[in-house]
């Protein structure tokens, strides 16, 4: 091969190899920048979005909401409806130890206008609160639930209201004398019911009616059908702020003979 072949050959190896390198750089660059930009479809786990109540008692469409606030002992529930007063019969207040539905209670029965309401607690563990509506059509619609947290300073100042409403109840064979003295107010409806055993809740299921009174202070004689079995009583006194009271079970006792 002439010399001067020979060099040219030898000048364009260096050349050659120098935009072999310069291609691969930038090949290299290319594909990191496409993977920074990347247009893979598959589809990520969102937010699971429901049409049930939030923790704070918020439906998921913002139309009604429930709040609740403790101090203490007592727990403020405020809340927001969108249904016009015209539809809403009575508004029902329920409160559960559980936050489950089966072991809620009504604790206050409220007018239609109504859009808060006060609750004393019993003890210092949280309670979950619903909004409960009964409308015109005699539908119920339930709003909640919203959470009141535990009171971390404990229950020992705590005081019950129940304490203040008196009951005493005696029997023979056939017949259970009632005896109560409540407070002096008026009230919406002071409801009794009766009970082979000590139920959880003995205004549902299988308890039976007594009766269904106005009077604060009265009595009532109520024919029992076994005489070898125990009853239980339980009253459910509803105020006319709208506060519900429970007191009970209250056990119908045989009264000893004096010697």
């Amino acid at each position: 091969m002439p010399i001067i072949k020979k060099l040219v050959l030898i000048a364009l190896i260096p050349l050659t190899a120098i935009a072999f390198a310069t291609s691969c750089s930038k090949q290299a660059g290319a594909n990191k920048k496409g993977k920074q930009h990347s247009t893979d479809t598959t589809p990520k786990v969102g937010k699971k979005v429901t049409s049930i109540s939030k923790a704070d008692g918020t439906d998921s469409e913002g139309k009604n909401s429930l709040t609740v606030t403790r101090d203490g002992q007592y727990a403020s529930i405020n809340w927001r409806l969108d249904v016009p007063i015209s539809k809403i019969k009575q508004i029902n207040i329920m409160r559960s130890p559980t936050g489950l539905l089966e072991t809620r209670k009504k604790v206050a029965e409220l007018k239609p206008d109504a859009t808060s309401c006060k609750d004393s607690l019993p003890d210092e563990n949280a309670q979950s609160y619903w909004v409960q509506l009964v409308t015109t059509d005699d539908k119920i619609q339930l709003i909640g639930p919203a959470r009141a947290a535990p009171d971390k300073a404990g229950s020992a100042h705590y005081i019950h209201p129940e304490d203040a409403y008196k009951v005493s109840i005696t029997r023979t064979d056939e017949i259970a004398t009632l005896k109560w003295e409540f407070p002096e107010e008026k009230y919406t409806a002071i409801q009794v019911v009766r009970n082979t055993r000590p139920v959880t809740q003995p205004f549902k299921g299988k308890s039976t009616d007594v009766l269904t009174t106005l009077e604060g202070k009265s009595q009532y004689n109520n024919p029992l059908k076994n005489a070898n079995a125990e009853y239980w009583y339980w009253f459910r006194i509803i105020t006319k702020s709208g506060t519900v009271i429970y007191k009970g079970p209250v056990k119908a006792e045989y009264v000893r003979s004096k010697r």
